[in-house]
């Protein structure tokens, strides 16, 4: 029924899609996925005041429930209130200053990703520095919201640092940076990503995901008969799985 409800909130049906989960809620209203998903679609739908409704029920049935933050973070987004949105997430962080435990460290993150998925970019960064600065194995996590949404420089002087722990991630990561950043950085990264790229081929010179990735790179620096070629090459071969094909014809379009 939940799933019937999502398809008709997709196609237009969304009063049909309203009914089915109000009759849902008559049954089953202390489960929490049937609220959750109820809140999300008034989101989707622009019912915010009823959202913020639901969402006050669902933390009386469920305080713990893994479904609020997320959901108040989306509703606060949609509004358009980001400092509410700060607020609200700020709340939920640990003393930053203070000893944490892997939990928190792990809570940090969470909270960092829920800031960079709706916008609250200068808290983002602020978690991500903190959490990369407890644990500094894991500096890839401020690499990868630096390239898309901070200084570019730094990210990708992260991600030499990383490359060898994190090939495929890099190159998949450097390509969107150039792709969702064009505009804004023009060729300047070009060579340093088309670097990271040459050298994962040496490692691995027979690999289609890295093939495909050589290929979208080229499209994202506007080198579209090169992109051809190289998916050209990938649809020649014997050896690339079902569903990559179907990505690289996908992309080929």
């Amino acid at each position: 029924a939940l799933q019937l409800a999502h398809l008709l909130s997709r196609t237009d049906e969304w009063e049909k899609a309203k009914d089915l989960l109000l009759d849902m809620l008559s049954q089953y209203g202390t489960d929490p996925a049937v609220q959750a998903t109820y809140i999300a679609l008034l989101i989707d739908h622009d019912e915010f005041s009823s959202a913020e409704g639901r969402i006050k029920r669902l933390e009386e049935l469920d305080p713990s429930s893994g479904s609020l933050l997320q959901l108040s973070a989306r509703l606060a987004s949609e509004r358009g209130d980001q400092a509410g949105l700060t607020r609200l997430l700020r709340a939920r962080v640990p003393n930053l200053k203070g000893a944490m435990s892997a939990e928190q460290l792990q809570g940090v993150l969470g909270i960092a990703r829920l800031a960079e998925q709706y916008g609250a970019y200068e808290l983002a960064e602020e978690l991500y520095r903190s959490y990369v600065k407890r644990l500094p194995d894991e500096e890839f996590e401020l690499a990868k919201y630096l390239a898309l949404h901070g200084d570019c420089e730094e990210g990708v002087a992260i991600m030499k640092r990383q490359f060898e722990n994190h090939m495929d991630e890099v190159i998949q990561l450097g390509t969107r940076m150039l792709a969702a950043r064009r505009a804004e950085i023009g060729e300047q990264y070009n060579e340093p990503i088309d670097q990271f790229i040459r050298r994962s081929l040496r490692d691995d010179p027979d690999s289609v995901s890295r093939k495909i990735v050589r290929a979208e790179a080229y499209d994202a620096q506007g080198k579209y008969q090169e992109s051809i070629e190289a998916y050209d090459s990938l649809l020649k071969r014997g050896d690339v799985p079902p569903r990559m094909r179907a990505a690289v014809m996908n992309n080929l379009g």
